[in-house]
């Protein structure tokens, strides 16, 4: 408890990097208010002029508090956890449950949000259209910090859901004010105020985040062969579910507030990214047939027949919305929603000739249907995750502080970095890099399993190709190579480099192919840059313990430590295992059984 709360603007905001209690965040918001409160609009615009105004200091000082930081890590930890322990069959929803933990740290959440916007949401009324733009971007600024912080941790939808979910009527303040307010029904009033515009400000920041998730967990539908006409409606459900839920909040705004010029652009504003705000009109006109859970399948067929109309509608935005329309025929990657465009239109291109088919055979017009919309929303995913920051960071990032024998890295499959493609050994060292890699595998599949990681550069001042360098990444110090590029260069795919590693392991040892189908699996990454304009594709490879050594083929002159497993036939073997985080040959006559 403090002996005595600050009163004055600077010092209310210098107390906002520390404040540690629910309470001490409801007693500031009190503060804030009494500032305002039937203050002398020459006093306010006083207070507003100043440099470094406190509308944008309050929150970035809130997201800058450690104790705020420290509180939103162990909700974001019993939330992961609690996602992972889940049972579907549970009587109450997901949300419903988690929503009974962490009661305690989600109040110092939700009433440090609330006033980490307390200061604009009493300013906002008096402030000029250039202020409000740049209040919108540093309050963009301050939540994109959060993202930041937790991102290699928790994904963008976790993060957002976590904070959204703090947003309850159980949180109002209910104390008694220690200090002196001049109006508290004024305070509980901005207090409703500040709750709308932060959460909405989270939802807006946020939305392509959970857009890209929902797109996500469908393509894990499709590859799982459960896609159907629910999978459809759920998207549609998403987008009209996200348009209430903003509306809503804009309406109790300007409820409260009496009026809206101001608001109007403080959401323009947030609105700004044109790409993104294009990505939800054109889902939305795509599956705006769908209404209902129920009726799904009747609104199957109602796409089916009203194709054309939909397709005219979706032309018409792209006449309005893209350069590709006008005279600006180039398409560039800030306008990377025309891609939906263009899959939006290939989309009702395909049921157009679906749709002579319904009257006569409905069943294979539906099934068609969906399967159009299945390969659709394989290709939406593809762009929305391209074009979002977030990445598989947190799914590798504990595995770059150091080799052991469990972790090991390769910077390519087979591609040299540290000579030219003129050398006369470019060949030969690049048939020993895919066999270094068999052989780590191997090691591992002998010792305790591990993870090894192909696209990561330990020494990238080692390399001397400049095409390489070019195609380089670098994340928090963390240099990668883009291994979808070398696939590609050699006619490869992830299919055709499986079967290449598992001929291989075939031609090492003495077993057939099939004894290693359960032994290893190997994962794409994507890595983007911090500010995600470039992307790389790496992969992780995951290695499990075989319960029997598996040995290798060998021969007496080549040095490793070996034995003769049959004299009459001259079969050799050594065996691989990894120690001291290196592959190596030891005395395979320890492993066999007399």
């Amino acid at each position: 408890m403090y002996k005595e709360y600050p009163k004055k603007e600077d010092a209310i905001c210098e107390f906002l990097r520390i404040a540690k209690t629910a309470k001490d965040f409801y007693i500031t918001q009190g503060l804030i208010s009494d500032l305002f409160y039937k203050a002398d609009p020459k006093r306010i615009n006083e207070l507003l002029s100043i440099e470094n105004n406190f509308y944008i200091r309050a929150f970035e000082n809130v997201i800058n508090n450690q104790n705020f930081l420290e509180v939103l890590k162990k909700v974001l930890e019993q939330f992961k956890a609690f996602k992972k322990n889940y049972k579907e069959d549970s009587p109450k929803t997901f949300f419903d449950s988690f929503d009974e933990l962490e009661i305690e740290n989600k109040k110092i959440l939700f009433a440090a949000l609330v006033t980490s916007v307390s200061f604009l949401s009493n300013a906002l009324p008096n402030l000029e259209d250039k202020n409000i733009a740049y209040a919108v971007r540093k309050l963009q600024s301050s939540i994109k910090k959060i993202r930041d912080i937790f991102n290699f941790q928790y994904l963008s939808s976790e993060i957002n859901d976590v904070l959204s979910g703090v947003f309850d009527r159980k949180f109002y303040s209910k104390i008694k004010m220690p200090v002196e307010i001049k109006n508290l029904d004024y305070v509980q009033k901005q207090q409703k105020i500040s709750n709308y515009l932060i959460s909405l400000s989270i939802r807006l920041s946020f939305r392509n985040a959970r857009l890209n998730s929902l797109f996500k967990s469908i393509g894990k539908d499709i590859l799982n062969s459960k896609f159907s006409s629910w999978s459809i409606y759920s998207i549609s459900s998403f987008i009209r579910n996200e348009r209430n839920r903003e509306q809503k909040s804009i309406e109790e705004l300007n409820y409260l507030y009496g009026n809206n010029n101001f608001l109007d652009g403080f959401i323009k504003n947030f609105k700004n990214n044109e790409n993104e705000e294009n990505a939800f009109n054109l889902i939305e006109l795509t599956t705006e047939e769908f209404e209902s859970e129920e009726t799904r399948e009747e609104d199957l067929i109602k796409t089916i027949k009203d194709t054309n109309m939909i397709l005219e509608k979706i032309m018409d935005y792209g006449i309005r919305k893209f350069k590709a329309f006008s005279d600006e025929i180039t398409i560039v990657d800030y306008e990377w929603s025309n891609k939906i465009f263009i899959n939006c239109c290939k989309l009702f291109g395909a049921l157009n000739g679906i749709s002579k088919a319904i009257d006569k055979n409905k069943k294979w017009a539906t099934g068609a249907c969906v399967k159009e919309f299945a390969d659709w929303a394989l290709s939406i995913h593809k762009i929305l995750n391209k074009y979002d920051i977030e990445d598989d960071w947190d799914r590798i990032s504990k595995y770059l502080n150091q080799e052991t024998n469990r972790v090991e890295w390769k910077s390519t499959f087979f591609t040299p970095t540290q000579i030219s493609r003129e050398n006369k050994q470019y060949q030969a060292v690049s048939k020993e890099i895919f066999h270094g890699l068999i052989r780590t595998l191997l090691g591992m599949i002998n010792s305790e399993g591990g993870i090894i990681i192909i696209g990561f550069i330990e020494k990238p001042q080692e390399i001397v190709r400049d095409d390489i360098k070019r195609d380089l990444v670098e994340k928090l110090g963390k240099v990668f190579f883009d291994i979808s590029k070398e696939l590609s260069e050699n006619k490869m795919n992830l299919d055709v480099i499986k079967r290449k590693m598992q001929d291989s392991l075939k031609e090492e040892t003495l077993v057939t192919a099939e004894t290693f189908n359960n032994l290893w699996d190997i994962q794409p990454i994507s890595i983007k840059t911090e500010d995600g304009n470039k992307e790389v594709i790496i992969y992780k490879i995951d290695v499990t313990k075989s319960n029997k050594m598996i040995f290798s083929t060998a021969t007496k002159s080549r040095g490793d430590i070996v034995t003769n497993i049959n004299k009459f036939e001259n079969i050799w073997i050594s065996l691989l295992k990894r120690a001291d985080a290196r592959t190596i040959y030891v005395d395979p006559r320890k492993y066999l059984t007399p």
